[in-house]
């Protein structure tokens, strides 16, 4: 938006030459009250010569005073509900005064003579600002620039670019949402916001100036009423309980003290899923307040508020998810009661199961030679271990009714809650089979290390430690004569522990298949994003990624190129040069855009999902996963930092107090 220097042709004065950008509400209904009528524009004037356009009212429906009275008003009202004003922020003003088009719709030419009466009219306005004389286009819906005055004098405008935006489309100020990130920079450092970023900022209001100067009936906003009905309890309550939730989140985020032998130094939630979900649960509990409030102050001001990058429809879907789960929890309340008491009825049945596996392992399996001696010895320690097992569980059988009562309140907290309690039962009762993996995986790796050295034996080779390498090196005939001894015997015993650990390894397997299958069930019912799903369905352009402009053919108008985009989808630059005037002779050569929302695919909403999944990958590699299987090396589980299981960070308001946060609340809009 850069001024040129022109030679005007009379009088030989120097005078600056401007590009006009007319920012223009478009509306669908094209027999609207001001369609094609004499009507006032009111609006913004932002940088330079930025024209943003909020409202077209019909110049009978009011005085030069009147509407001057309800712009300074309406005004002051939007300066005061908005805590966010940009830094080059205009206040609302009338812009100037559009005419019904000339009747051979040629295009209008600006003369020294033309409209002086609304000037002089309007004298006093155009002396402090901007003024502009317009024309309806042919088509009723487009404006063509005749004239325009700064401060008392003329503009000589060589170029004028009107912008149709959809008017509709700023209800509910959905325009803030847009992120214009085509933006061509000269420096990568360069943060500072385009004009259009300045205009779009602006035209969030343009649909409720628009009702309030025409005086239409708003709406009867249903939605927001159920909305302030339900959410002004629940916050109440979560209010009220915040310093009971905080009391629980410190005893589980306890620490052992360090002489608790194997316990030492954890956190008290460590020890289990169920006390991770419950810790989880009541943070997330605790935070609704804090997270109400930030919300409700961003969605109310004119700050950039993008609903996926700042957290807000995850903050919904997880208050749409927490409702479902304990739905889910109190609907499935006897899951987790009737699974302990399936498995109290049917444990020895288990055991039993897996001793007579274990004996027909040592009865050589399918017809395989295995070293009797060494199956029954490891036969007879297995059996062993699984009677200590057997043992611990019927100990615990007086202690059932206290497990089914923590069970069923569990129900309280949600579905997931009472799946992290099945998850750590079915990891209690086969604990023996988890320690029977890692002893014979331990083993298995062991032997394989042994065979490995004592092949490079043969050889005439050995591992240096110090250097991390393998080195040559002569052994004498005692060395060879007793490392063939050990690599015979290991190599003949090799087979009969690969059987045992094979086994335990497809039992651990099973096992994990069913602790996988609750975690995955637990997982995605709090990563699911049902809340941005429902909006998105019903409206993809609640979730803006950009904007693009797209050039409109119409008569009498200029002839844009963009140099550097593809035409059809021309995203938003600084400049749009001209290449070639207008066909006809116009006072203004004038090029028309219309301003096109770009929304997110419907994939882009599962962020969470696909952070998830990428966590996953890098966590449990394949080489991971062939060092435990052919090994026995250990993959500790992921915690919840290092995935969006994660809760948001601590804010400014978590200190704050109930009293505090009860403040805050009541200083919330409800409606």
């Amino acid at each position: 938006m850069h001024p040129n220097t022109l030679v005007c042709g009379g009088d030989n004065q120097v005078q600056m030459t401007v590009r006009v950008d007319v920012l223009w509400p478009e509306k669908a209904d094209t027999s609207a009250d001001a369609a094609a009528q004499h009507c006032y524009v009111v609006g913004w004037r932002l940088q330079n010569h930025l024209i943003c356009v909020a409202a077209v009212l019909l110049v009978s429906k009011f005085t030069p005073a009147a509407l001057k009275l309800e712009i300074e008003k309406l005004s002051k009202r939007f300066d005061r509900l908005n805590d966010f004003k940009p830094k080059d922020s205009a206040p609302l003003t009338l812009l100037g005064e559009i005419k019904p088009p000339s009747h051979d719709g040629a295009a209008p030419a600006a003369t020294a003579t033309g409209s002086s009466s609304s000037s002089r009219r309007h004298s006093d306005g155009a002396a402090k600002s901007i003024w502009l004389e317009m024309q309806w286009h042919a088509d009723k819906r487009r404006p063509i620039l005749v004239r325009g005055m700064e401060q008392g004098t003329s503009l000589a405008i060589d170029l004028c670019h009107v912008i149709s935006y959809d008017a509709a489309f700023s209800q509910g100020r959905r325009y803030r949402h847009l992120t214009i990130r085509k933006r061509k920079r000269g420096d990568a450092k360069d943060t500072s916001a385009t004009p259009l970023h300045s205009a779009i900022g602006h035209i969030n209001h343009s649909f409720e100036i628009d009702q309030v100067l025409a005086q239409r009936p708003a709406a009867t906003a249903y939605a927001s009423k159920l909305q302030s009905i339900l959410c002004w309890p629940f916050v109440l309550g979560m209010t009220l309980c915040r310093p009971t939730f905080r009391l629980w989140s410190w005893l589980l985020s306890a620490h052992f003290p360090d002489r608790v032998p194997f316990f030492g130094g954890k956190q008290v939630k460590s020890l289990s899923l169920f006390l991770r979900l419950l810790n989880r649960r009541i943070d997330m509990l605790a935070a609704i307040p804090e997270q109400y409030i930030k919300y409700n102050r961003l969605f109310l001001s004119d700050q950039p508020f993008h609903v996926l990058e700042n957290g807000y429809a995850e903050f919904m879907s997880d208050l749409v998810l927490l409702v479902l789960d304990l739905v889910g929890g109190y609907t499935f309340r006897a899951l987790v009661p009737t699974a302990i008491a399936y498995f109290q009825r049917t444990s020895h049945a288990h055991f039993r199961s897996l001793k007579a596996q274990v004996t027909w392992l040592v009865d050589a399996p399918a017809g395989f030679k295995i070293n009797v001696a060494l199956a029954s010895s490891l036969g007879k320690g297995i059996h062993l271990m699984v009677d200590v097992a057997q043992y611990a569980i019927d100990g615990l059988s007086p202690y059932v009714d206290t497990i089914l009562l923590i069970a069923s309140a569990a129900s309280i907290l949600g579905l997931s809650v009472q799946l992290g309690l099945l998850y750590d039962f079915v990891e209690f009762v086969t604990l023996q089979t988890y320690y029977l993996y890692l002893y014979f995986s331990k083993l298995h790796r062991v032997q394989f290390d042994l065979l490995s050295s004592l092949w490079r034996l043969f050889l005439g080779k050995k591992k240096n430690l110090l250097r991390n390498r393998v080195d040559s090196c002569e052994y004498d005939v005692t060395q060879l004569l007793v490392g063939t001894l050990l690599f015979t015997i290991v190599f003949f015993v090799v087979a009969t522990n690969s059987v045992f650990y094979l086994y335990f390894c497809l039992v651990r397997c099973i096992v994990l298949a069913i602790q996988t299958t609750i975690w995955c069930t637990i997982v995605f019912s709090h990563m699911i994003p049902l809340y941005s799903m429902a909006l998105w369905v019903q409206d993809k352009f609640q979730f803006p990624s950009d904007v693009y402009l797209r050039p409109v053919k119409a008569p009498h108008a200029l002839s844009i190129v963009f140099s550097n985009v593809h035409q059809n989808h021309c995203f938003v630059q600084d400049d749009f040069p001209a290449t070639r005037q207008a066909e006809t002779d116009a006072a203004i050569p004038t090029a028309y855009f219309t301003l096109h929302p770009v929304a997110f695919s419907f994939g882009a909403l599962f962020t969470r999902v696909s952070e998830y999944g990428g966590a996953l990958a890098k966590h449990y590699t394949v080489g991971k996963f062939l060092r435990c299987f052919l090994l026995g090396e250990y993959i500790p589980a992921i915690p919840f930092e290092g995935t969006p299981m994660r809760l948001a960070k601590a804010t400014s308001m978590t200190t704050m107090t109930t009293k505090q946060v009860w403040e805050a609340l009541r200083a919330c809009s409800w409606a």
